[in-house]
Order: C-alpha cells, then sequence, then structure tokens
C-alpha cells in the first residue's frame, strides 16, 4: 500500500506523451463536473503519484482531479505514493489505473497504446497482460504495426539488394527466411514499396502519413515560426523517407482548418483560446491526431490567436467549417498557415 500524503498543486506534473489519454486528452465536461462537487464539499479518492527520485512528482491517474482542484481554488491535493521503477513501468501503471476506473478510455486509445508497448519492445503476451484482454484482441491491435514491420523489412531488402548484397547476407542481417526475400523481392515494385502514401484516393490522410506526420512533431522542440509544409518535406527528405501524395495539401489538410476556425472566433467575439481548442480536438481532422501532437500545434497556433483582432460581440454559436470548404480566408505574409 502506498503512502498518502497531501501534496502542494503547484508541485505536481503531468507529463504530456506518456499517459494514456492519447486521444481525448483532458475532457473539459469532466472537470467542470468534479470542480463543481469540490465546491459541494465532495472529497474524491487520493490521486496516484509517482515520487522520483529527483524529487519530481508525476500524477500516475487523477489529472482531471488535479485540474478541478486548481480550478476550485485548492492548493493541496490528497495523494497516493506508488513506486515506479522507469518512465515506461510510470506508464503502465497510468494505463492500467485508467482502465479500471474514472473515466473510461476511448475507444481507439487502448490498441494505440498496446502498439506503443509493443514498439517499446514488449511482448503479445506481455501487452496482453497489461491490458487484461484476448490473445485475439491484442493480434487484432497490432496488426497495423506488423504491417508496418513488414514493410521496413521490404524497403530495407530492396534497399541492400541495390548495395549489391547477396540474399544470404540480407536473410541473415534482417533476420529473415531467404525463401521469404525471394518471394518479396518477385512478387514486390521497388518503387511502390519503397514509398510511403500520405493521401487516400478521396484527399484524406492515410494511417501512415498520419504517423510520419506525428513522427516529424515530436522531433521539433519549437516549431519554427515561419513553420509551413516546406518545413515537413525538408524533414522527410533529411530523414530518407520517400512519399508519394502533394506534401503541402497533406499538411494542409492540418492546418488550414485552424486557420479559419482562429478567424472565424475571433470575428464572433469569442476571447477563450481554449474554447478554440475543445471545438478543433473534438472535429476531423485534429481529432485524428494523439493529444500530444495537437498540442504541438496549439502552442504554435495560439501566437496567432493572440495577435487575431477580437470583435466585440460574443458568437451566437460555434463556427462551421469543412478542411475542403471553398472559401479561403485571407492571410498576411507572415502567417504560416497561408499557401505557400
Amino acid at each position: 500500500m502506498g503512502k498518502i500524503v497531501e501534496l502542494e498543486l503547484k508541485d505536481l506534473e503531468v507529463p504530456q506523451g506518456l499517459l494514456p489519454r492519447v486521444l481525448t486528452g483532458t475532457v473539459e465536461e469532466k472537470v467542470e463536473e468534479y470542480r463543481e462537487l469540490l465546491e459541494e464539499g465532495v472529497e474524491f479518492d487520493p490521486i496516484q503519484v509517482w515520487e522520483r527520485e529527483d524529487g519530481r512528482y508525476w500524477v500516475i491517474d487523477g489529472v482531471h482531479r488535479v485540474e478541478a482542484h486548481k480550478r476550485a481554488g485548492k492548493e493541496r491535493i490528497k495523494a497516493k505514493l506508488v513506486k515506479c521503477k522507469d518512465e515506461l513501468n510510470y506508464r503502465i501503471k497510468a494505463i492500467q489505473a485508467n482502465l479500471k476506473h474514472g473515466l473510461a478510455l476511448a475507444k481507439g486509445e487502448r490498441p494505440i497504446l498496446a502498439q506503443t508497448l509493443y514498439r517499446q519492445g514488449f511482448s503479445e503476451e506481455e501487452v496482453r497482460k497489461v491490458f487484461g484482454v484476448s490473445s485475439d484482441t491484442v493480434r487484432k491491435w497490432l496488426a497495423p504495426v506488423k504491417q508496418e514491420e513488414k514493410r521496413e523489412k521490404i524497403r530495407r531488402a530492396i534497399e541492400l539488394r541495390e548495395k549489391g548484397w547477396k540474399v544470404k547476407d540480407i536473410a541473415k542481417e534482417l533476420g529473415v527466411p531467404e525463401r521469404t526475400l525471394h518471394e518479396w523481392f518477385k512478387t514486390a515494385k521497388m518503387a511502390d514499396i519503397a514509398k510511403m502514401t500520405l493521401l487516400t484516393p478521396a484527399g484524406d490522410p492515410t494511417p501512415e502519413g498520419i504517423r510520419l506526420f506525428e513522427e516529424y512533431l515530436r522531433t521539433q522542440d519549437r516549431l519554427p515560426p515561419a513553420w509551413n509544409w516546406e518545413n515537413f518535406s525538408r524533414w522527410l527528405e533529411r530523414e530518407g523517407k520517400e512519399v508519394e501524395g502533394d506534401v503541402k495539401e497533406f499538411v494542409s489538410y492540418f492546418i488550414k482548418p485552424v486557420s479559419r476556425a482562429i478567424k472565424l472566433f475571433a470575428g464572433q467575439g469569442e476571447e477563450d483560446w481554449n474554447a478554440v481548442k475543445r471545438y478543433l480536438s473534438a472535429k476531423e481532422p485534429l481529432s485524428k491526431l494523439t493529444a500530444t501532437s495537437r498540442e504541438k500545434l496549439f502552442t504554435w497556433a495560439k501566437r496567432f490567436w493572440d495577435k487575431e483582432p477580437k470583435k466585440a460581440e460574443a458568437p451566437s454559436e460555434p463556427p462551421s467549417y469543412s478542411p475542403s470548404a471553398g472559401s479561403q480566408p485571407a492571410f498576411s505574409e507572415e502567417d504560416p498557415y497561408a499557401d505557400r
């Protein structure tokens, strides 16, 4: 049993990118519900916190309660101290805590978390134990990752073959039977296998396109002030990632709706940036990104929100838009949402 203590809210940290709510992030309605209950005198169970060796406190379970306490004007919160071996163990405990109680994880979050653990070296059986589901369910969740692994091995095999490697040496390097390599070389179209598709025929981002975009965002500690599709294109080139599809159109799919929403909300008198974020997070295309990736974009976009003039009258209803809408707002030269 972990020790129950009272901690200062200002000392708690919520490490973005490690907690399980990769799609939904913090749910505003739940925070407000908890705040109202706190103001009525309701006491909540202690949150769970990892007291790290460096003296920092990382929240394992209870992010909504922490935010509610802050909004209710509280300074301290009851917490159960939980031991974790490392950050991976911290992630597992956070996943398991959210599976057992509290606000349920979104439908797509468990597969994403399972895939993350698998990529970090967990076996299928270890993943199954973390989530307490059947082997068939885990295989279904991990199928996209295994397909990615296969495609990557095929790309690597083709690359080595083009460099003059012998089949037996490629087999040893990749841990693949020679017979399998011969089948790959017979059936695979080298140019098609080596490239990753960004957009579907309908013009929507593909899963592997979204994965590439999020991989790019993770490398950006600070998004450049003049960030645009060309930065993403240069990153793809530096990383040696060959893609099919219009890079500019792909990036615009995510960026332009944010710009439209900023101009529309500001033009209708809205002054709360969080209202814009909540609206965009619940809508495609940004709902396709993880909460961490959305925050990367929102941190950068807020600079333009702060500069956008706000009209006096309040909006009667949230604006609606479509990523493919024909009407385009006017962009200034310094606005990186603008077409380049």
